[in-house]
């Protein structure tokens, strides 16, 4: 099933078609057709295991895909140059679940920095206001100056977020983001997630287009009109069906979804 888009005339950001992906070391999921289009926020969600993580590596390019074709910024992505795959990688943010990429001999603040002074070649210094701004939007300005191992679990997603954000990319995919937290930093974390999704003016980030994946679907399931593009995606028996924001009624309906939601299926 495919998702459908009111801006019929803007191409996808991304572009799944027909495609199998591998998800662990033996589960397949078959015949995923899926766009991505500027401006959406889609909630990725499925039991323990059932191939979310793999999805969103797949979508974002870190995984190839078995069979199929996958499409990034109008391009088929796997037969892109290397030149091509790193103008296009430029674009992407990946948040991991288990925050571990960070780099441990750096503090913080030199960790938001650091992808800029790689591709852009700038300096610390250059970027230390930037670095600042966004910490204070943060609201972990506090934590400059500590290293990765002095902060907590919580911090260290808000960083990798904001690692994401300096970037300012297209499209920004964070891998079950609420896993480990409180319900105020569950709060905190979708709050941001929505400011993403629509622009932070403050910071000069136009908006993203975001992709989440997530065990706890509840969540994420709004009545509020906070996210224009609301869509899910949803991992059940090997196949991925999608639904609109305004599909949630129906999804609620499907009996595998129920047992998602932790609702008892109908005997």
């Amino acid at each position: 099933m495919e998702a459908v888009n009111s801006m019929l005339d803007v191409n996808p950001l991304m572009k799944l078609e027909s495609a199998s992906i591998r998800s662990g070391q033996t589960q397949i999921i078959d015949r995923i057709n899926w766009n991505i289009y500027p401006g959406d926020t889609w909630i990725i969600s499925g039991f323990h295991a059932s191939g979310k993580t793999g999805l969103l590596k797949a979508a974002a390019g870190l995984k190839q895909i078995i069979s199929g074709k996958h499409t990034l910024f109008g391009k088929n992505y796997w037969e892109c140059t290397d030149e091509e795959m790193v103008k296009i990688r430029r674009q992407i943010a990946f948040v991991f679940e288990y925050p571990s990429q960070l780099m441990a001999h750096l503090t913080v603040g030199e960790n938001i920095a650091f992808p800029i002074c790689y591709h852009e070649n700038k300096t610390l210094r250059e970027l230390d206001s930037d670095v600042q701004g966004l910490l204070d939007y943060l609201e972990i300005q506090s934590i400059s100056n500590r290293y990765p191992v002095e902060v907590n679990i919580f911090q260290k997603y808000l960083l990798l977020i904001g690692q994401g954000l300096f970037l300012k990319p297209k499209l920004f995919f964070i891998d079950n983001p609420l896993n480990g937290l409180d319900p105020l930093q569950k709060n905190r974390i979708k709050r941001l997630i929505y400011q993403m999704s629509s622009g932070i003016e403050k910071l000069g980030i136009p908006p993203i287009t975001v992709i989440i994946s997530t065990s706890e679907l509840n969540n994420f399931l709004v009545n509020k009109p906070e996210f224009i593009n609301l869509k899910y995606g949803i991992l059940t028996n090997k196949e991925f069906h999608i639904f609109e924001g305004n599909q949630k009624n129906e999804m609620r309906a499907n009996s595998m979804i129920k047992e998602l939601l932790g609702e008892r299926r109908e005997s």
